[in-house]
């Protein structure tokens, strides 16, 4: 995963949701800005009803990150607090717009991470589903590797994502 090739030095940053206190070893994590978890499905998906029932979220095909990841935890816990078993039927994706994507077009619903800003800009063709689920804040940010030499040009890459960030009124 992104993990190892950051430890390999493949890759400099990883950008995306922090762990907190489940930070691997060996790495640091900057805060930027705060989304939340949110289910999608295309518009006219079944679980558009006013709050769908455990077993119309047990029955649905969804489309989820792998096993390991801050979303998937999210996923199985959220399952598993409402006396459910997460579907064993499921997706698994890494990739965010793949995901949006294949929602446009399935029966399926995903467990994804949005900010307010980008939720009310959502492709016209999904919308949020209200679950009942509760709302968990994904705290997004860099993680890098603590031993890691510093550079001019990541430098400039951490000052310049900063700066957009605070551009774009993500902070919370």
């Amino acid at each position: 995963g992104l993990v190892e090739a950051l430890r390999r030095n493949e890759i400099d940053r990883i950008v995306g949701i922090l762990r907190g206190q489940a930070c691997p070893d060996g790495l640091k994590e900057d805060f930027l800005y705060n989304e939340r978890f949110v289910v999608i499905a295309r518009k006219g998906h079944p679980l558009h009803v006013e709050v769908p029932g455990i077993d119309a979220l047990e029955q649905t095909n969804w489309v989820v990150a792998p096993h390991g990841t801050p979303v998937r935890s999210y996923f199985e816990t959220v399952f598993s607090d409402i006396g459910a078993s997460p579907p064993t039927q499921t997706c698994e994706l890494l990739s965010f717009g793949y995901a949006e994507q294949m929602l446009e077009v399935s029966n399926s619903a995903a467990v994804l991470t949005y900010s307010d800003r980008k939720l009310a800009t959502l492709r016209s063709e999904l919308a949020e589903v209200r679950t009942g689920f509760p709302e968990q804040t994904a705290q997004i940010g860099v993680s890098s590797l603590k031993t890691a030499p510093t550079n001019r040009a990541l430098n400039e890459f951490d000052r310049v994502l900063k700066r957009l960030v605070l551009e774009q009124n993500h902070v919370d």
